[in-house]
């Protein structure tokens, strides 16, 4: 049976979060921290959809095994080993992610 996740995030409160230097090396790999260059948007959106991950997969997280990219087209994509949809949205001061897991293994 799938499993749903969704994450929304206050982007002023992220922005406080980010100026703690463990928070970001915690959270996001080399990778991630280059896809983003510096944008908070972005940082806060691929932070939601890992959130959302987490939920939908019902798994302790992993931060750097949950691993946010985008498609030559500009979609998000997570680097995980469950099956899942994802939509991430943004409006202004709110990131949103919504995560389908299609298949959970182990279940």
């Amino acid at each position: 049976m799938p499993h749903v996740g969704i994450d929304l995030v206050f982007i002023p409160q992220f922005r406080e979060k980010c100026r703690e230097a463990s928070f970001l090396s915690r959270m996001f790999s080399d990778n991630e921290l280059g896809i983003a260059a510096g944008n908070i948007e972005k940082l806060a959106g691929m932070y939601a959809m890992k959130e959302a991950y987490v939920k939908a997969s019902r798994r302790a997280p992993d931060w750097h095994a949950i691993e946010i990219e985008y498609t030559g087209e500009g979609a998000p994509l997570i680097r995980a080993d469950t099956p899942l949809e994802i939509s991430v949205s943004h409006d202004g001061d709110y990131a949103m992610a919504v995560v389908v897991a299609a298949d959970i293994i182990g279940e």
